[in-house]
């Protein structure tokens, strides 16, 4: 699921389509240069999910890793 479509695959998360870290770092980068307009950096925590994947296994932490992406880009 690629819920950003249009992020070059090297800079994307196979799983959620989100940027990655070096995504995030020429992202950063270009925000910086004294003509960019205004940016927003948000930082989002999944609490608990090492216990759950824990206790139901990697594709049920998948499934909550992939249903948040989809919720926090809609």
């Amino acid at each position: 699921m690629n819920v950003v479509p249009d992020i070059a695959p090297a800079r994307r998360d196979p799983l959620t389509g989100f940027g990655n870290y070096q995504k995030l770092i020429a992202d950063l980068t270009d925000a910086l240069e004294p003509e960019s307009p205004p940016a927003v950096l948000a930082v989002f925590a999944l609490v608990g999910l090492s216990d759950l994947r824990q206790a139901l296994g990697e594709r049920a932490g998948n499934r909550v890793i992939t249903y948040c992406a989809a919720r926090f880009a809609s």
